[in-house]
Order: C-alpha cells, then structure tokens, then sequence
C-alpha cells in the first residue's frame, strides 16, 4: 500500500468560521418524564441516576480503612453493589431501633415547632 502525502489529502476546514460551526444546534433527543408512582418504584430499586425527576438524596461519606474495607468486602461477598449494601444495613439497624426513631424524631418536630 503506498504512503498518502499531504497534498493528496483535502484539508479544507468543514466550517470556515465559528459562527457557521456553531449555527446548528445538536438534536437532542428529550428526557424521559417518570410519572410519580414510576419514580417511586425507581427509587424503591435504587435506580435513579440520570433519570429525571427520580432523584435520590446522597451522601459523601468518610469511612475509616476498616469500615470502608468491611463494606467493600461484604457487599462483593454478598453480590450486591456498596449502594445497595450500605441502605440494607441501615434499614436493618432503623427496624432493630424503631422505638428510638420514632422518639428521635418527635423530639426534633418539637424542637423545631418551640414547642
């Protein structure tokens, strides 16, 4: 196969300016509206980055080595992605601890109230 020199290539710019360049918006395709029941499903699962309107509230956690480890190692043990791990332990410790949440949070309503 023989070498191709640059005088056999076209180098002509596509546009000759930026305004030509930049005149034609991109099509883009709009985003998926989730209804409120499908958004909850959504969220149910734990399925809702990049859809709109699902979003779920998130956290920037700082482990120590040994927790981070712990969580890592558990949550590839068991199958489970960390995300998924993390909210079943917490779910686990909020239904061992009921009676104390319950407490917790009608305290703060009435902190918050002044009552």
């Amino acid at each position: 196969m023989a070498k191709k020199s640059f005088e056999d290539m076209d180098l002509t710019p596509n546009y000759t300016n930026i305004e030509e360049s930049t005149a034609a918006d991109p099509v883009r395709k709009p985003r998926r509206e989730y209804s409120q029941f499908e958004a909850q499903a959504l969220a149910m699962e734990g399925r809702t980055q990049g859809r709109k309107g699902t979003a779920m509230p998130r956290f920037n956690l700082s482990l120590t080595p040994q927790n981070a480890e712990f969580v890592r190692l558990m949550a590839r043990a068991t199958g489970r992605p960390v995300t998924v791990f993390v909210n079943d332990v917490i779910s686990k410790y909020r239904q061992e601890h009921s009676e104390n949440y319950e407490k917790a949070r009608l305290l703060l309503k009435e902190i918050d109230l002044g009552i």
